[in-house]
This record gives C-alpha cells, sequence and structure tokens, in this order.
C-alpha cells in the first residue's frame, strides 16, 4: 500500500520497471497533490493492483484504454485532472 495523498508533491510520476517487491502493491494513492504529465506511468504499475486513486491532480493527455493492465482492478479514480478521450 502507498498512500501520498495531500502532500503538496509536485512534478512527474516516475515508477520504477516492475520488480517481485512491486508485485505485492495493492493499492495507490496520490490524489489531492499537484502531479503533472501523462498517465504513462500506469504501464509500470503491478498488476495486482486493486486501488488506485489518482484525482484531484493536474495530470494531462489521454486515458489509459487497456483495461487489461490491471485484471485485479476494483476501484479507481482520475476525476478532477485534465485528461481527455
Amino acid at each position: 500500500k502507498v498512500s501520498l495523498e495531500r502532500n503538496q508533491l509536485t512534478g512527474t510520476v516516475s515508477i520504477p520497471p516492475k520488480k517481485q517487491p512491486q508485485q505485492q502493491l495493492f493499492k495507490m494513492s496520490l490524489s489531492y497533490n499537484k502531479l503533472t504529465g501523462p498517465l504513462d506511468f500506469m504501464n509500470d504499475l503491478s498488476n495486482n493492483l486493486k486501488y488506485l486513486y489518482l484525482d484531484h491532480n493536474q495530470f494531462t493527455g489521454t486515458i489509459p484504454t487497456d483495461a487489461g493492465i490491471f485484471p485485479l482492478l476494483q476501484h479507481w479514480d482520475i476525476s478532477s485532472n485534465q485528461l481527455t478521450g
């Protein structure tokens, strides 16, 4: 679990390539920060994610359409960003 919401984080998100320990990550919350850039980093997240919260940031670009990336995903929130598509 990674919870970094409401920390006034800025910049883009960079995730290290998938490695064994990261495969245990099931929840990630970066909500209510000032993060920018596209959501390309999502391709490097764990396939075991069940919850992903990226809302209330300044992410740009298109909304990822490959739902197969996260077969266990139960809830994700990307609202209140500058996304298209």
